[in-house]
């Protein structure tokens, strides 16, 4: 399964089960996230789930901060979730705790 197969999967769960406003915020988020791993030469449509890094999440982190604090926060509760996902549904082995402290180190909090 390539990372863009398991974004979609990921995005028609939240559809089912949260808002659409939320739905339509988590899709932008993955979006961005996969904008900048096409920058970072890791294209989504041909890069296996399975390979999802912690690294690449330190990457987003690094890119949200031009955005608002509340849009970082979002963005990254969108990518957490995703993570979480990946790992519950056997698409990736990835560090689920080294995710939640590298965002809880790096995320900027609100004033």
């Amino acid at each position: 399964m390539t990372l863009a197969d398991s974004l979609a999967a990921y995005l028609r769960t939240v559809e089912l089960s949260r808002s659409p406003r939320t739905h339509l915020a988590y899709a932008q988020a993955c979006r961005h996230f996969a904008d900048l791993l096409r920058e970072r030469k890791v294209p989504p449509e041909t890069t296996e789930a399975a390979t999802l890094s912690t690294e690449w999440l330190g990457w987003f982190v690094t890119y949200l901060k031009t955005f608002a604090v509340a849009t970082e926060q979002l963005y990254l509760a969108a990518l957490a979730g995703y993570y979480e996902f990946s790992v519950a549904e056997s698409h990736s082995q990835v560090n689920l705790a080294a995710m939640r402290q590298l965002i809880k180190r790096r995320q900027r909090r609100a004033a």
